[in-house]
């Protein structure tokens, strides 16, 4: 399977039911994806559960992202907010979506438009950032990995980025996939290993 098949856009994750492994039961469903903007990764979601209230998954408690659900290693890999310090981590939707991104140079490179997770190990995360509405309507962006974020400013508007970042950048998403992200996702297999601590119990497909 390419390397692009395994990259998701945020949107089409919020949404989607969370299921028990072990019993099917439904948790929730994904209401937002939590980030770490300066590493670049995935590190859970925020899950709406049957009652309403807004809950945390930790990424290490993802077993799958499947096509139509996201399967939880277990009933209680869904926790109350006030239980992890996950619930004050950057989200999706409610902080990097529409964000700008500018370099320490002070120049503009557009907002983010979309962000694209990787649904297998490990769980990086990157940016589509487009200058304009134009650049929308003709499908054109830039697609930047999102480890090469340097801060997110307290208010979410503005996402710092090194001068040189569009040299890590792609024109497509199969650029990216082909290139930048598939040297770091060799990096971090060699740095971390396919059995270390971050890992979900569980492969990812």
């Amino acid at each position: 399977m390419a390397l692009v098949d395994n990259l998701q856009t945020a949107d089409a994750l919020i949404g989607m039911p969370v299921l028990s492994r072990v019993t099917g039961n439904k948790l929730g469903e994904v209401h937002d994806l939590i980030l770490d903007p300066v590493r670049g990764e995935l590190l859970g979601l925020w899950v709406r559960s049957p009652g309403g209230a807004l809950d945390v998954m930790d990424y290490r408690e993802v077993y799958s992202f499947g096509r139509d659900a996201v399967m939880a290693v277990k009933d209680d890999s869904v926790i109350p907010s006030a239980e992890t310090a996950l619930a004050e981590a950057p989200c999706v939707k409610r902080d990097v979506a529409g964000a700008r991104v500018v370099t320490e140079g002070g120049t503009l490179l557009g907002q983010v438009a979309n962000v694209y997770i990787h649904l297998t190990w490990p769980p990086l995360v990157a940016y589509e950032v487009r200058e304009s509405l134009l650049d929308k309507l003709l499908g054109r962006g830039l697609f930047i990995p999102a480890s090469v974020g340097r801060a997110l400013s307290h208010d979410a508007q503005r996402i710092i980025v090194p001068e040189d970042a569009p040299r890590a950048a792609a024109a497509s998403l199969e650029e990216l996939a082909g290139g930048p992200l598939a040297a770091l996702i060799e990096d971090e297999t060699v740095v971390r290993g396919r059995g270390g601590a971050a890992l979900p119990e569980g492969p990812a497909s």
